[in-house]
C-alpha cells in the first residue's frame, strides 16, 4: 500500500503509535510504529513519512530525536515528526506505563518538544526542565533536514497544546 501511494504521487503517509489496536480486537496484531516506518520509508522514494503522531508518555524525548534523525536519515529527509501527549489508556495499563492526567501529559510533551528541537539544532544540549534533564548531550548525526525534520503537533486543549503548536509546530 505505501509503494502504490508513493507511485501514485500522494503527500503523505503515516503509522500510528500505539501497541495494541485502537478498534477492534484489542488484543490483535499491532506493529512498533517507529520501526515498522524506517522499514516503510527504506521502501518509498517520495512520500513524506511519519508517525501520526508519536504518543510522549512512553517516548523519551532523546530517544525519540535518535529515532527521527535516523528514519529522516533512512527516508532520505522525508520524515515528518509527529508528536502528541499520548491518549490511548489501554496501551498504558497492558504494558504498565503510567498515564498521568491530561494536564500533566500536554505539559510533559511542551517539555518533550523543547527537548527535541534543542537536540537537533545544538551540538550538545543540556536541559533542566521539571520532567526531562540532559547534561551535554551529544546528537550526532543531525536530520537531513534542517534545522531539524518538521515537527507536527497533535492534540486537543486551548491552555497547553495550541499554545504548544503555535510556537514550536511546523504543521
Amino acid at each position: 500500500m505505501w509503494q502504490d501511494a508513493d507511485t501514485l504521487g500522494l503527500d503523505t503517509a503515516f503509522v500510528f503509535d500505539h501497541f495494541i489496536p485502537i478498534q477492534g480486537d484489542q488484543s490483535g496484531p499491532c506493529f512498533e510504529g517507529w520501526t515498522l516506518l524506517s522499514a516503510l520509508a527504506a521502501h518509498t522514494q517520495r512520500v513524506r513519512v511519519g508517525v501520526l503522531v508519536t504518543g510522549n508518555t512512553y517516548r523519551y524525548p532523546a530517544v525519540l530525536a535518535k529515532m527521527a534523525a535516523t528514519v529522516d536519515h533512512v527516508s532520505g529527509g522525508r520524515l515528518i515528526l509527529g508528536m502528541g501527549a499520548g491518549w490511548f489508556e489501554p496501551d498504558h495499563t497492558a504494558y504498565g506505563i503510567p498515564f498521568y492526567t491530561a494536564g500533566r501529559r500536554a505539559r510533559r510533551l511542551v517539555e518533550s518538544v523543547e527537548v527535541v528541537k534543542q537536540l537537533f539544532t545544538q551540538p550538545k544540549s543540556t536541559f533542566a526542565g521539571k520532567y526531562y534533564q540532559l547534561k551535554d548531550a551529544p546528537f550526532a548525526p543531525k536530520s537531513v533536514q534542517q534545522p531539524h525534520p518538521p515537527i507536527l503537533v497533535g492534540g486537543m486543549g486551548p491552555k497547553v497544546i495550541q499554545p504548544l503548536a503555535a510556537r514550536h509546530a511546523d504543521i
